[in-house]
């Protein structure tokens, strides 16, 4: 097989940490072990992306290894044979290279060390199933068993064998993200087994297909990963009444410049009711703070409060207890004067919070408890109606309250 070395592509692309990786390779190599920089850090560096994750396997004991760096160790789990480790704001994990099989669809694998090429061949895609040695002579040497790095100029995701998603649905949902990240497709013996095998989602756990939505809502331009899963009847499998449109799609695009994964998810989960939505979140676990933004979107679609023009304080009383990413995305997937109020909210209301803080008031006479609640009452409401502008307009408004109002 024709020598490959892409040392120079590895400065380019990490070079706050080759000074160590090399380092790191003769450590390896002194011991008698080949260590390489594998999955998708390589896969970046080939794209000529900047990563600042690393992953590294070394043909042997990783924990005993890593022991030997002089790096910050993180956590380790020798169950697994792996350790976490920082540089700076760098992360760097080290695993046993390893070999994997599934006693059933959907288990968990079972582990044994191997050696390198075994452990490109439990990879998920051809794009990930690649490796630079890092040996002092060999450093930068690409170690391609599959073709990935053709697959990367060609565009195309391929996974590495046909039982590859029944072995592990997850990888259906990662492979949609890696295409709307890159902009790649599908190989087609590949979208045939998305196909064929999408109902093997159904024997993943809860909490891992909700992982992998996450990193879907973490991505650039989520709509996309979105629209091809609902086209691939993916979007059912993950839950039946979810569904995707143009009108979806474009309130995602609208929202884009948050960069939020609460508010993607609020604007996802508005088509929902609450009886669906409480299911989507038992059957996906979520946890409290994202279970909350779904119960509090499906709670303003199906309330009334918002439907008539209101005052702006009256907007303030009926919303402050919500989340701005629920608000935010029922504004965006409503229109007229529930629209206008929760655009209100947000947008001017919200950052009109009082310009004294709850300590200054207190050194200003006013007790905590309901007297401090009618005291920001009377401040918001000079604020929202444009009588309060600035912070001696709002200490006016106080000294004028404490005369007319004093505290019992």
């Amino acid at each position: 097989m024709e020598r490959i070395n892409l040392a120079p592509q590895i400065r380019a692309s990490i070079s706050p940490v080759e000074d160590l990786l090399r380092e790191a390779g003769k450590i390896a190599q002194a011991s008698g072990k080949r260590l390489f920089l594998v999955g998708g850090v390589v896969r970046d560096i080939l794209l000529g992306r900047k990563s600042i994750d690393i992953d590294l396997t070394i043909e042997g004991d990783a924990l005993e290894f890593a022991s030997h760096l002089p790096l910050t160790r993180i956590s380790s789990h020798p169950q697994f044979g792996t350790v976490k480790l920082k540089e700076g704001n760098i992360n760097i994990d080290i695993a046993c290279a390893r070999s994997e099989t599934y006693p059933h669809p959907g288990s968990l694998p079972q582990v044994r060390w191997s050696t390198m090429e075994e452990d490109l061949a439990r990879r998920d895609f051809t794009i990930n199933a690649m490796a630079f040695l890092l040996s002092p002579a060999d450093f930068g040497d690409l170690l391609d068993p599959y073709q990935g790095r053709r697959d990367l100029e060609e565009g195309i995701i391929r996974v590495l064998h046909k039982q590859s998603f029944q072995d592990d649905a997850t990888r259906i949902l990662r492979a949609l993200r890696y295409k709307g990240r890159f902009g790649f497709k599908f190989a087609p013996p590949t979208l045939n087994l998305v196909l064929k095998d999408r109902k093997m989602l159904h024997t993943i756990s809860g909490d891992r297909i909700r992982r992998e939505i996450e990193f879907w809502l973490r991505e650039e331009e989520p709509e996309k990963i979105f629209g091809d899963a609902h086209q691939l009847g993916v979007l059912k499998e993950i839950y039946s009444e979810l569904s995707w449109n143009e009108e979806i799609d474009l309130r995602f695009r609208k929202a884009r410049k948050f960069k939020n994964s609460s508010l993607y998810l609020a604007l996802l989960t508005y088509q929902l009711s609450l009886p669906q939505g409480e299911e989507f979140i038992r059957l996906l676990k979520f946890p409290r703070q994202q279970a909350k933004v779904i119960r509090e979107i499906i709670t303003l679609k199906e309330s009334k409060h918002l439907e008539s023009p209101a005052s702006p304080y009256v907007v303030w009383e009926i919303l402050q207890g919500y989340s701005w990413q629920a608000v935010y995305a029922f504004c965006l997937s409503q229109e007229g004067p529930a629209s206008h109020n929760a655009k209100l909210y947000v947008e001017e209301l919200l950052p009109k919070s009082p310009f004294l803080s709850g300590r200054e008031l207190k050194e200003r006479g006013v007790p905590p408890g309901p007297y401090m609640g009618k005291m920001l009452q009377r401040i918001r409401k000079a604020r929202f109606s444009g009588e309060v502008k600035t912070p001696e307009e709002e200490k006016k408004v106080v000294e004028d309250f404490l005369r007319s109002f004093p505290p019992p």
